[in-house]
């Protein structure tokens, strides 16, 4: 039998596109916390992008004040 998909904390995949904000290289990272390369695209693609609707629903990590 398969294993459950995993599921990730808001959090979680916000420290991750950080990483990758931080200059870390897309691999090191998905091995270190042990998750798919294009899956970490996904989250940088949601959280790191121009905003649009996903992020003005889930919160946008780069966001701007004023």
């Amino acid at each position: 039998m398969a294993d459950p998909r995993r599921k990730f904390t808001r959090e979680f995949k916000v420290a991750a596109v950080r990483r990758l904000q931080a200059g870390f290289p897309v691999g090191r990272v998905a091995r270190e916390l042990e998750v798919n390369p294009n899956q970490l695209h996904t989250w940088r693609r949601q959280f790191g992008a121009k905003p649009d609707s996903r992020q003005a629903r889930y919160g946008v990590l780069n966001h701007r004040s004023g």
